[in-house]
Order: structure tokens, then C-alpha cells, then sequence
């Protein structure tokens, strides 16, 4: 079985027994010099409507990874190359030269913080870089279980990037003491012989010396779990971090005190009932295992942000603008440096990423809205931003 002419433009799903997400393996074939029409299914596949229907009995993050590997399990006979990790290098910006790093998607490991991560990157081909010889990067931090692959065919942003010439690294998180699923750290005590700060710092690092990144476009952007930990970034990192997109999780840490007003974004359904919109402590997360994760199920999501803007100097009650039928835009104004603040109210909206092509696959998490687009919109914010103008 084989699907020609794949499309390049969402929806993918469905194509009877055809992979819904073509353009990973798509893109690093084109790297490799390979053709991609026809691609050929040689792994087991199942019809979309079947994979729909095994989505609908999804009761947490974990069993969504599980199904996203049976997706990942229908790739195309051109399989992808996984490079290995290059020679270190010192820890430098590059200048003046032009960007030598492989293009299209390459694993590596990396440790840092004490532990060892996956992490995936995507590196797009394109004719120019700026005069350095860089080219800005999106750090995509995925939700409680999920890898930095799954978290590429969550978000959809490998396309992007291609088509808009910037790098996207995908970090896949560790298990803990108390939770064995891979997962970013909110609070050091949860596991005391890891720092995911420090390999956050050690990821920067990397993607600056050896993969082309400018350190001044530096940018973050989660999903859940994801989420929660770019706002820790945010609290921690602000001098390295241009700007900052939160998905599905917003928290503001005690003792939070960023070293500059950060520009951001986020999205919350009002229906998710993982990170409950108004706080109560219910979760379908609860008794997942990991006792530290309760607390967060208490926080009012948007006072969460509000309190960000408090930082930074907004004036108080943001403007609010309806966008279409199911999204209302929370904007604070007369920020610090006039940094920009908005909070998306997905009405009804469900614990998932606006936008996403496999909206039919999150439907066990809620609604998924198409009036706004997390990567889209979110890259289109964060592109404007970057640290000493650079």
C-alpha cells in the first residue's frame, strides 16, 4: 500500500491506511537526496478510522504516546537517517561563517543536568542564513509522556520551519524518582540528582556551537508539562530566551523574578480536564503517580499569566478581543519595554494544541480549535522578538 502525491497542507488524515503525518520522514528523505512520491507503507499500518477509534479510548498523556508510536510505526520504506552526535565543540556563537550543520532530522544524546535526553532536531535547507551564518531555533518541549518525535507530529512544526528557514529541537524529557514517565522538572526537589535547568543551559549550548543557532532568536515554546516548564524558563532563563509560547499549562513559580520582561503567549481550553482552566484540584491526571503534580491542578490558569504581566508592569485587566466563535484574545498593554502579553481563551477548548493536524487523535483530550494555530500564529509572534536586537 502507498500514498502518492502526499499533501503538504493539513489535513492529512484521513487517507485510507496512509500515514497522517508525511512530512518528517518526507523532509529527511528529501535531505538524503531521495525521492518521495510514491511512499511506501512496509511497516503494519491501520485505517485512520481505526486509529480514531483506538484514540477514543485514550485516559492519559501515556496512552496517547502509545498511539502516536502506531502512527510513527506507519513511516515510509525511505526510512530516516538518525545521525549520530557530532564531535563536541567549545560552547561559542558561530560568526562570519556559513552554517555547516546537516539538514533535516538528526537524533542525538545529550546530557546535561545529570541526565541524558534524546533530542531531535530538525535543521531546514535553505539558500541563506543571516550574515553570522545562523539561523534562529524553536525549543518544543513536550507534554508528560510524550517524546521529542511525538511531540514534532503534535505540533506540526517541522513543515514550518522548512518553508521559513529556522531550526526546531525537540528534547525528550526523563522519568523521576517519584514518576516514571518522562517528564520536565517544575520544582528541583521532585528529583534532587537532576537539573533540567541546567541541561536547558546545556541545550542552548549545543544548538549555538554545533547546530547553527542564534543566540540572540532564541525561543521556547511547550505543550502541558512542556508548557508549565517553558514558564519556568521564562522565570530562570530570560536572558537567553527571546520569547516564549505555552500550550495546554501555565504556572508562575513562587519566588519568580525574571531578569527581563519576556514577550509571550499562551492557549487554554476552558474544558481541559487535565490542567483544569479554573483551578479546583480535579484532574483526570490525578493518581498518574507523580504526588508533586497535584498542586498545579489547583492554579487558576489565566491569574497564572496575569501574574507574569504583574512582572513586567501591564497595566492591570487586559483588553479582550473575540476571535471567531471560539477564542477570546486576553491582551496586556503598557508593559515593561512595551512587551508584548496575550492569553487565548479557547472556549470549550480541550487539554490540546490549537491547530494540530491530529486533532482527530487528541479528541479523547477535547476540542481542538482550528481559529487559531499554536505553531503557526505562535512562530509569527515569536519571530518578531530577540534578545539586543540581534
Amino acid at each position: 500500500m502507498c500514498c502518492h502525491d502526499l499533501p503538504t497542507e493539513p489535513p492529512y488524515c484521513c487517507r485510507s491506511r496512509c500515514w497522517p503525518f508525511p512530512h518528517r520522514d518526507r523532509v529527511a528523505a528529501q535531505s538524503r537526496g531521495l525521492g518521495t512520491d510514491p511512499i511506501h507503507l512496509t511497516r503494519p499500518s491501520w485505517p485512520c478510522s481505526d486509529i480514531i477509534q483506538r484514540g477514543q479510548a485514550l485516559r492519559s498523556l501515556s496512552a496517547l504516546a502509545a498511539l502516536l508510536v502506531l502512527l510513527a510505526g506507519c513511516s515510509s520504506g525511505q526510512s530516516t537517517t538518525r545521525r549520530s552526535a557530532r564531535p563536541a565543540l567549545s560552547i561559542a556563537p558561530p560568526s562570519g561563517r556559513p552554517c555547516d550543520a546537516p539538514t533535516g532530522v538528526t537524533n542525538i544524546m545529550l546530557r546535561g543536568g545529570g541526565a541524558t535526553h534524546a533530542v531531535s532536531i530538525f535543521v531546514p535547507r535553505v539558500a541563506t542564513t543571516s550574515a553570522s551564518g545562523t539561523l534562529p531555533v524553536v525549543i518544543n518541549w513536550p507534554a508528560l509522556g510524550l517524546t521529542g518525535t511525538q511531540e514534532a507530529m503534535v505540533t506540526d512544526y517541522d513543515p514550518l520551519a522548512q518553508s521559513q528557514g529556522f531550526i526546531v529541537a525537540y528534547p525528550t524529557g526523563v522519568p523521576s524518582n517519584d514518576l516514571s514517565q518522562d517528564s520536565w522538572q517544575l520544582v528541583n526537589t521532585y528529583d534532587p540528582q537532576r537539573n533540567d535547568l541546567a541541561f536547558a543551559n546545556r541545550l542552548i549550548d549545543t544548538l549555538i556551537a554545533q547546530w547553527c543557532a542564534n543566540p540572540a532568536r532564541v525561543y521556547s515554546t511547550g505543550y502541558s508539562n512542556g508548557a508549565f516548564f517553558t514558564a519556568r524558563l521564562v522565570c530562570q532563563l530570560a536572558d537567553r530566551i527571546a520569547a516564549a509560547v505555552m500550550v495546554a499549562g501555565v504556572y508562575h513559580p513562587a519566588g519568580c523574578t525574571p531578569a527581563r520582561p519576556v514577550p509571550m503567549y499562551a492557549y487554554h481550553g476552558t474544558a481541559d480536564a487535565s490542567i483544569p482552566y479554573n483551578g479546583g484540584g480535579k484532574s483526570i491526571l490525578v493518581g498518574s503517580g507523580w504526588p508533586g503534580i497535584k498542586g498545579f491542578f489547583n492554579d487558576v490558569i489565566p491569574d497564572e499569566f496575569a501574574k507574569f504581566a504583574a512582572d513586567f508592569k501591564c497595566d492591570p485587566g487586559p483588553l479582550s478581543t473575540r476571535i471567531g466563535s471560539d477564542v477570546i484574545r486576553y491582551e496586556y498593554v503598557g508593559c515593561e519595554h512595551g512587551v508584548p502579553m496575550s492569553f487565548f481563551e479557547i472556549v470549550g477548548g480541550g487539554h490540546t494544541w490549537p491547530g494540530s493536524p491530529l486533532a482527530s487523535v487528541l479528541a479523547p483530550f477535547g476540542h481542538t480549535t482550528n481559529t487559531v494555530n499554536a505553531t503557526t500564529d505562535g512562530w509569527a509572534f515569536m519571530k518578531s522578538h530577540s534578545l539586543g536586537g540581534g
